[in-house]
């Protein structure tokens, strides 16, 4: 039987543990949005337009495992989510409604792009209806 440890290092707990922390902040920023709010509210109508069932979720880039044995950069001050559409059904797709960037020292959303060009998905869902 072996026993392995792991030995982290103060600074690497405490890179962890913030970045833990800012993850959940900006998760909870997101949640209270008005893009979030807008997109939970049209999850019937995208049921009907896309002929199956859709979840809004969530997505944030960043290793909150604190498995890699690197130590978090601190000037990777920004971090990148994005609310997606999670359609399941006939043809399950993923779609990027919006990114959003979140600025880890001032704790806030800086910037919200919408992903969804307008003009091409409503041709793309009249196309499905014909």
């Amino acid at each position: 039987m072996m026993l392995v440890l792991c030995v982290h290092t103060h600074a690497q707990k405490k890179a962890t543990t913030t970045l833990k922390t800012d993850v959940l902040n900006f998760r909870n920023q997101v949640m209270r949005s008005k893009e979030y709010q807008d997109e939970k509210k049209k999850t019937g109508a995208l049921a009907r337009q896309y002929g199956g069932s859709v979840k809004i979720t969530i997505e944030i880039e960043a290793d909150t495992t604190g498995e890699d044995d690197e130590i978090i950069d601190p000037a990777d001050n920004i971090l990148t989510g994005y609310i997606m559409r999670n359609v399941s059904g006939v043809d399950a797709e993923t779609i990027t409604a919006y990114t959003l960037h979140f600025d880890r020292a001032t704790r806030r959303i800086i910037d919200v792009k919408c992903e969804l060009d307008s003009n091409e998905h409503d041709a793309k869902s009249k196309d499905e209806e014909k």
